[in-house]
């Protein structure tokens, strides 16, 4: 991550708020202690706390197409809600073991973001990391959340992807970039 640059104000501003140590982006949220993705989260009443696992193969992303509010009929990377006592490391395995049936490893922090949801009338406290499939073949396994998977180019994400999305691709590119050798 220490390679990468902006092209934009924007993208500078939004990837100095990436690279700041996880105890910033703690107390940004409204906690004052240091927060480890591998630790059991505390209970927020005011948010509800998910995870987002980017899922990379060859330059490819893999995204589902969500059935169920809030993202009702588009496209959205895989993960969900982080139970009681669980940490976010603990909730993407066991999330994307739910959703398509795999191990994944190599789970890496990208950010942490907030989101409101005026349909379902909620805010979510997003934790995205990024993450490897060890083994086994994607399998939808509950029809009634996800409709259909896709693997797309980091690069050109679905036009019908969650709000949003479309607006960072610039950063999710930099993200998955090799360091160039100095």
């Amino acid at each position: 991550m220490a390679f990468l640059t902006a092209s934009s104000a924007t993208d500078a501003a939004i990837l100095s708020r990436c690279l700041r140590p996880i105890s910033w982006l703690a107390s940004s949220f409204g906690g004052s202690k240091k927060v480890d993705i591998r630790e059991p989260m505390r209970k927020r009443f005011f948010m509800t706390d998910v995870v987002t696992v980017l899922l990379e193969e060859n330059g490819k992303l893999l995204m589902g197409r969500r059935m169920l509010p809030p993202s009702a009929k588009r496209w959205e990377f895989l993960g969900g809600k982080i139970e009681k006592g669980e940490s976010v490391v603990e909730a993407a395995a066991r999330e994307i073991r739910e959703e398509i049936g795999v191990k994944i490893n190599s789970i890496e922090f990208v950010t942490i973001a907030t989101s409101y949801h005026k349909e379902v009338g909620r805010r979510f406290r997003v934790f995205v990391v990024k993450a490897k499939i060890a083994n086994g073949d994607t399998t939808i396994r509950d029809p009634e959340k996800i409709a259909e998977l896709g693997w797309f180019p980091i690069a050109d994400l679905p036009a019908d992807s969650v709000e949003g999305l479309k607006k960072h691709q610039s950063l999710l590119v930099r993200v998955f970039e090799k360091p160039t050798p100095l």
